[in-house]
């Protein structure tokens, strides 16, 4: 079983939150997302979730925004 931690990782101006493996969110580390390298982890969260789960639920956000109006 694969776990993620949510990261916020940094290149140059831009910031993003992601989760990711947990065995490379090492505070610090630089990462290489697809093709795009540079990607530094500025932070870790002490949350941690299932891969499997994550993948049920990544798309969830969409339903909630057209249930909204955000």
């Amino acid at each position: 079983m694969t776990f993620y931690r949510q990261c916020t990782l940094k290149k140059g101006a831009a910031v993003e939150v992601a989760w990711i493996p947990e065995e490379l969110a090492t505070k610090g580390k630089f990462l290489r997302i697809r093709d795009d390298d540079g990607w530094q982890v500025v932070e870790v969260s002490a949350l941690r979730q299932n891969g499997e789960y994550l993948q049920e639920h990544e798309r969830d956000h969409i339903g909630h925004r057209s249930r909204t109006d955000v």
